[in-house]
C-alpha cells in the first residue's frame, strides 16, 4: 500500500512540475506577446522593454531546460533547439520592422538649446516644449517629446528622430555676449509629406533685452509651432482630409503675425484655399488665394488656382484675368493656356478658345484633354474635318475617353457619314453604357440610314434609361414619328 502511494504521489508531483514548466512557456510568450503589443502601439517605455526582455529570457530558458535536461522525445528535442534560435532571430527580425513601419502617430522631437547651466535660466527648450504642447493640446495624434539632450548637426538630429520614430525634429543653439544673442534654428522633416516646401533654418541676431525679457522664446516658440502645425496640416492635406487640414492651417496662422522667414505665411493660405477648393468651397478658396496673393504678388500658381474657383463658379472673365496674370509670371505652363482656352469655350469664343489649345500642344503634343477640347471648338465652328483629327489624336493618346468617340460621332453624323457615326457611338457606349445621348443620336444616324428596328431599339433604351426629361421628350417624339411610317 504505502509503495502505491508513493507512486501515486510521484506521479502527482511529476505532473505538476510538467505542468510549472508549460505553464512557465505559457507565461514567456504571453508576456512577450504583451511586449510586442505595446511596442507596436507606439510604447517604447521602459515597462514594454522589460516585458520583451524577461518574455524572450523566459522563452529561451525554457528551450534550453527541454533540450538539456528534460528530454521528453526527440521530436521535443528538436523543437525546443529551433526554438533557441529562432526566438532571437524573430525577435531581431520584429524589432527591425518595428523601426521600418511609420507610426500612426505625429511626434514631434524636441532637443535642448542649451549647453551650460546657465543658458537654462533663459529656459528656452522649456518654452518652446510648453508652447508646443499647448497649441498640439487638441490633437490626439501629435506628440511632443523632449529628447533631453543637445544635437549639433542635421546628421545627430536625423540619427534621434528616427530612433524615436519621431516626423519631426527642432534643434538648435545660440551664444550670448554682453549686448546681443546669437541664435541658430533648424526644423527637419524626416517623413515628408507630398508638396512640403524647403523650410529653410533660422540664424538670426538678437538683443540680450529680448532673451531677458523672454521676447526671443516666445518669437522662436511662435515659429516653431507654425512649422509643425503646417507640416500636420500638408500631412493631411495630402490623404484629402480637407476639414482636417484647413483647421491645422488655420492654427497655425493663429501663432504668426511678422512674415516668417523659414516658411511664408502666403504658402499656408496658398494650400489652405486648396483645401478650400477640394471641398468646392469656392469663396473661401479665392479669400484664401487673396490673402495669399496679397503677401506674394508673384506667386503664379495662386493665380493659377483662383482662376479655377472662379472658372467653377462660371465667372470667366475673372477665370481669363488670373490665368493671363498666371503665364505673365509663368509662361511655360500648358494647364494655364489649357484653361484660359476653356474660359473662352464657354464664353463661346472659339478662335481664342482654339489658340490657347494650340499653345497648350506647342508646350505639351501628348495634352489629349487639349485635343479633345480643340476638337469640340472646331466642332462648334462647324470645321467638321479639324474637329474629326483632333479627336483622332485624342484617342490615341487615350483610348479610354467615351466622350471623345461620341462627339467623333456627331462630327461624322453631320458629316452624313452615319456608319462611321455608328461605329463610334458603339465604342462610347461600349465604355460607357449609361450614356442616353449616345443611344438618342444612334438612333438618329440609324434612322436615316432607313435602319427602323435598330433606330425604335435605341429611342427606347432612351426612355429607359429616363436620365433626361428633355432627351426622353425628343425620343418619345421619335418613336411617334417611326410609328406613322
Amino acid at each position: 500500500m504505502s509503495n502505491q502511494g508513493d507512486n501515486n504521489s510521484g506521479g502527482f508531483f511529476q505532473r505538476l512540475k510538467s505542468w510549472s514548466e508549460i505553464g512557465t512557456a505559457v507565461i514567456g510568450f504571453v508576456v512577450t506577446l504583451i511586449g510586442f503589443i505595446k511596442l507596436a502601439s507606439g510604447d517604447t517605455g521602459f515597462i514594454t522593454q522589460v516585458l520583451i526582455i524577461f518574455g524572450i529570457v523566459v522563452l529561451l530558458l525554457f528551450c534550453g531546460y527541454v533540450y538539456f535536461y528534460w528530454k521528453p522525445n526527440l521530436i521535443s528535442r528538436r523543437v525546443a533547439l529551433a526554438g533557441m534560435f529562432a526566438i532571437p532571430i524573430l525577435s531581431i527580425a520584429s524589432f527591425y520592422i518595428w523601426q521600418h513601419l511609420p507610426t500612426k502617430d505625429i511626434i514631434v522631437l524636441l532637443a535642448d538649446f542649451e549647453n551650460s547651466n546657465e543658458q537654462k535660466d533663459y529656459r528656452v527648450t522649456k518654452n518652446i516644449f510648453d508652447k508646443l504642447e499647448d497649441a498640439t493640446r487638441s490633437y490626439s495624434d501629435i506628440k511632443i517629446q523632449r529628447l533631453n539632450q543637445i544635437v549639433t548637426s542635421q546628421k545627430d538630429a536625423r540619427k534621434e528622430a528616427g530612433k524615436r520614430k519621431a516626423t519631426i525634429v527642432i534643434w538648435g543653439d545660440y551664444g550670448k555676449t554682453a549686448t546681443t544673442v546669437q541664435l541658430s534654428s533648424h526644423f527637419e522633416v524626416l517623413r515628408p509629406p507630398e508638396y512640403l516646401p524647403k523650410i529653410e533654418g533660422l540664424e538670426q541676431t538678437a538683443a540680450v533685452s529680448e532673451l531677458n525679457s523672454f521676447k526671443m522664446q516666445t518669437s522662436l516658440s511662435n515659429r516653431m509651432v507654425y512649422l509643425s502645425l503646417f507640416t500636420v496640416g500638408l500631412t493631411r492635406y495630402t490623404v484629402s482630409d480637407w476639414n482636417k487640414a484647413i483647421t491645422s492651417f488655420s492654427d497655425a496662422l493663429k501663432h504668426v503675425e511678422a512674415p516668417i522667414k523659414e516658411l511664408d505665411q502666403s504658402i499656408v493660405y496658398f494650400y489652405r484655399g486648396l483645401a478650400y477648393y477640394y471641398k468646392k468651397d469656392y469663396d473661401h478658396a479665392i479669400a484664401d488665394y487673396n490673402q495669399a496673393l496679397k503677401l506674394d504678388p508673384n506667386f503664379a500658381k495662386a493665380y493659377y488656382n483662383r482662376g479655377l474657383a472662379y472658372y467653377y463658379k462660371k465667372d470667366y472673365d475673372r477665370t481669363i484675368a488670373d490665368y493671363n496674370q498666371a503665364l505673365k509670371l509663368d509662361p511655360s505652363s500648358a494647364d494655364a493656356y489649357y484653361n484660359r482656352g476653356l474660359a473662352y469655350h464657354y464664353k463661346k469664343d472659339y478662335d481664342r478658345a482654339i489658340a490657347d489649345y494650340n499653345q497648350a500642344l506647342k508646350l505639351d503634343p501628348n495634352f489629349a484633354k487639349a485635343y479633345y477640347n480643340r476638337g469640340l471648338a472646331y466642332y462648334y465652328k462647324k470645321d467638321y474635318d479639324r474637329a474629326i483629327a483632333d479627336y483622332n489624336q485624342a484617342l490615341k493618346l487615350d483610348p479610354s475617353t467615351a466622350d471623345a468617340y461620341y462627339n467623333r460621332g456627331l462630327a461624322y453624323y453631320y458629316k452624313k457619314d452615319y456608319d462611321r457615326a455608328i461605329a463610334d457611338y458603339n465604342q462610347a457606349l461600349k465604355l460607357d453604357p449609361s450614356t442616353a445621348d449616345a443611344y438618342y443620336n444612334r438612333g438618329l444616324a440609324y434612322k436615316n440610314k432607313g435602319s427602323k428596328d435598330n433606330a425604335v431599339v435605341d429611342f427606347k433604351k432612351v426612355l429607359e434609361l429616363n436620365n433626361d426629361v428633355k432627351l426622353s421628350q425628343l425620343a418619345q417624339e421619335q418613336l411617334q414619328k417611326l410609328s406613322t411610317k
